[in-house]
């Protein structure tokens, strides 16, 4: 009886091998390198759905949740290095944590990962202009006047900044100016300010 009950285990363990090996082949995962099987199975669950678990910790951010979000982001980090998303994700992180500085750093290394993402480009120029406003309510002339000139100077040798980022920086270019005494050089901020406003 004992012998009988062995036999149809190990036929049923078998059967199910086999479903499993169609299934596998079917999907097409016996198709890639035994070698890069073992490593992806190797990998833990989660990081198996990095994108699903990227998109979620971008919903923990609006919902206050930082401490959440930098977990589930910091667990993809340990296997793919700057990862641009979780990068991006960190550097809004940073900035509602206050710390602008790593914020721009964590932007600056997403795009130096992947230098196409349209949206680390705006959240960095976003950055540099909060940034400026911060130096001129500090009372910092000099470092807010280079502020809005990085980016005026971005947007001439660099990408386009987008026009309503453009208008405000030559704007508070020229009220600097102003206040310094150079009103030749303010007009012709004011007048650019006007040109971006337009375009």
């Amino acid at each position: 009886m004992t012998a009988i009950l062995l036999r149809s285990v190990a036929a049923a363990s078998i059967f199910f091998l086999l479903i499993h090996y169609e299934i596998l082949q079917c999907s097409g995962v016996m198709d890639v390198p035994r070698k890069e099987r073992i490593e992806k199975n190797n990998l833990p669950v989660s990081f198996q759905f990095r994108d699903q678990l990227i998109e979620h910790s971008s919903r923990l951010i609006i919902e206050g949740k930082l401490d959440e979000a930098e977990s589930i982001c910091n667990r993809i980090l340990m296997y793919i290095h700057n990862h641009p998303a979780c990068l991006f994700i960190h550097s809004h992180i940073h900035l509602a944590r206050g710390d602008h500085a790593k914020a721009r750093q964590a932007i600056r290394d997403s795009l130096d990962e992947d230098s196409s993402d349209p949206e680390s480009k705006l959240h960095l120029i976003r950055l540099l202009l909060h940034q400026a406003v911060e130096y001129e309510i500090a009372g910092d002339v000099e470092a807010a006047y280079e502020g809005y000139r990085t980016l005026v100077l971005k947007d001439m040798l660099e990408d386009p900044v987008p026009s309503v980022v453009l208008t405000e920086a030559h704007y508070r270019m020229g009220q600097l100016l102003q206040r310094a005494g150079l009103l030749a050089e303010s007009a012709a901020s004011y007048e650019a300010a006007a040109r971006a406003d337009a375009s």
